[in-house]
């Protein structure tokens, strides 16, 4: 997620009379770090509906509902409002409740100040920002503003093929294990657990995959969980043997020998009179060939009926 800090909301009022409901004007701005100017996201007067003034300010339904419909047309990701501190004692703030919200106002130099904490809300988009040659543009700033915080969300990643997620995570551990090469200690088996959406398209699986801000909003019961389980390949090379002399011994003592090298007997029995029974007299492969660890060892022994 992307956090801006210090984006700020203001709301600005002005009067040059003490007549407040026969002259007053208002506009709503935030300010463009991006742009270095103040963003106007509406304005209004008490003609247009926007507030009633009467010793107090009340939400005449438009203000809230601008806000509800840009929700629920989900314009821009929303922005929480953090109320700045310490507060002017002139600055008496009440939270939205309802439908309607309510401010006692005092003027301060001709202005009104007072902080207003709108909750959640979205951005307005380009289109919809008012012209900054409107009527409010010259309204004079109040000095009180909301720090606030935006949170945008980073753009949609496409699923990964269940293939190529596999493919990437041996490549990163064999980059580990060459850059550790030198290091007396070495990757042994590693099991990595992902938490995941899976799509299927009838021919392959991809996934996309969880973390714990993306994954609040998941109904749990759609997450699966991804398990690999990665065994390193050794050289075959650097750990081939070579296969032991087996000849006239035992089934029991070739077992030995065969389990201490690594290797497993494959036994067969055959008669052979001349060989004392029980004991081996052919193997496969022959001593000294090149063999691999857990190679299965052929080895014939005597059996007389």
């Amino acid at each position: 997620m992307i956090d801006f800090n210090y984006f700020i909301l203001k709301l600005k009022l002005y009067t040059g009379t003490n007549d407040l409901a026969e002259n007053f004007a208002a506009s709503i701005q935030y300010y463009s770090f991006v742009d270095s100017d103040w963003i106007t996201v509406f304005g209004g007067n008490t003609k247009s509906g926007f507030l009633v003034v009467n010793q107090e300010v009340r939400d005449a339904n438009s203000t809230q509902a601008l806000f509800y419909d840009l929700i629920a047309q989900e314009k821009l990701p929303p922005m929480r409002i953090i109320p700045d501190a310490p507060l002017s004692p002139d600055i008496t703030k009440q939270p939205v409740i309802g439908s309607s919200f309510t401010f006692n106002l005092e003027p301060v130099d001709g202005m009104i100040a007072f902080e207003i904490d709108f909750g959640t809300l979205y951005m307005i988009p380009n289109e919809l920002i008012l012209d900054s040659s409107s009527a409010f543009a010259d309204i004079l700033p109040v000095a009180n503003y909301f720090p606030v915080t935006v949170t945008i969300p980073e753009p949609a990643v496409p699923p990964i093929p269940i293939q190529d997620l596999y493919t990437n995570l041996v490549s990163e551990i064999a980059a580990a294990s060459q850059t550790s090469s030198e290091s007396p200690f070495k990757l042994s088996n590693i099991s990595v657990k992902l938490k995941a959406l899976v799509h299927g398209d009838g021919e392959s699986l991809s996934a996309s995959l969880l973390n714990l801000e993306n994954s609040e909003n998941v109904n749990g019961e759609a997450i699966s969980e991804l398990f690999f389980d990665i065994t390193p390949v050794h050289n075959r090379e650097n750990l081939s043997i070579s296969m032991p002399d087996v000849m006239g011994l035992t089934e029991t003592a070739v077992r030995r020998i065969l389990k201490k090298a690594g290797l497993r007997l494959n036994p067969v029995y055959q008669k052979k009179e001349s060989v004392v029974n029980g004991d081996s007299f052919k193997q496969s492969p022959l001593k000294g060939i090149s063999v691999q660890p857990n190679q299965l060892v052929t080895v014939i022994f005597s059996k007389h009926e």
